[in-house]
């Protein structure tokens, strides 16, 4: 964790919650835990983008065109659709949750998936 993060707990926004109803669209329901929380990043990082953060997008951006480099076209391209989409449906429905996501992790619970999300707020003041 950073050092100057700000542990909140908010009772009104449960990032677990908003970040798996944000990844909807992009979650199978037989996803592995390994799968569920990549499927989950890629949605955290679009999530993220839309915060117009120069240096964590620049980061963000390097680590996805780096796993990106050994894939075929039409994988990229599926890859980059979904990142544009997750984009444009945080801004369209999801807006108004000001939280940067710091970090997601995902265990087997009793045979089903356990998220837990690290947040900020985008403004702690």
């Amino acid at each position: 964790m950073p050092p100057d993060a700000v542990v909140v707990s908010n009772h009104k926004v449960k990032m677990s919650e908003v970040l798996l109803d944000f990844a909807d669209p992009i979650i199978r329901a037989d996803m592995s835990c390994d799968e569920l929380r990549s499927a989950l990043l890629l949605a955290a990082t679009a999530w993220n983008s839309t915060f117009g953060l120069d240096e964590g997008n620049a980061e963000a951006r390097a680590i996805i065109d780096k796993v990106l480099a050994d894939v075929s076209l039409d994988v990229r391209e599926m890859f980059e659709g979904m990142y544009h989409f997750l984009r444009a449906r945080k801004m369209a429905h999801f807006s108004d949750v000001q939280f940067i996501i710091m970090d997601v992790a995902v265990k087997d619970r009793q045979g089903e998936p356990y998220v837990k999300v690290l947040s900020q707020p985008l403004d702690p003041s």
